[in-house]
């Protein structure tokens, strides 16, 4: 999946990147608000999680996923930083 992502936004240029990952942060977000704590942390609250609460999903999709994110982008600058 992630490798499609790449290859569809390769010429997309970077404010636009920036305001698409802003709007879906954005999105998440509220659709976080709109759980009530303990919604989010009780485990099996929500029965499509079994064993897990919506916190492990939530987090995963937020910032789990945004640091793995900010690694791959500071290999990728200083490996650029070496070329010509």
């Amino acid at each position: 999946m992630n490798q499609k992502i790449w290859e569809d936004y390769q010429e997309v240029p970077l404010n636009k990147a920036i305001k698409k990952v802003t709007k879906s942060h954005r999105r998440v977000m509220d659709l976080i608000d709109r759980h009530s704590t303990e919604e989010i942390m009780t485990r099996k609250y929500v029965k499509w999680t079994k064993t897990s609460h919506l916190y492990s999903y939530f987090a995963a999709n937020t910032y789990k996923h945004y640091e793995w994110a900010m690694r791959k982008c500071e290999k990728m600058a200083s490996e650029m930083e070496g070329q010509p």
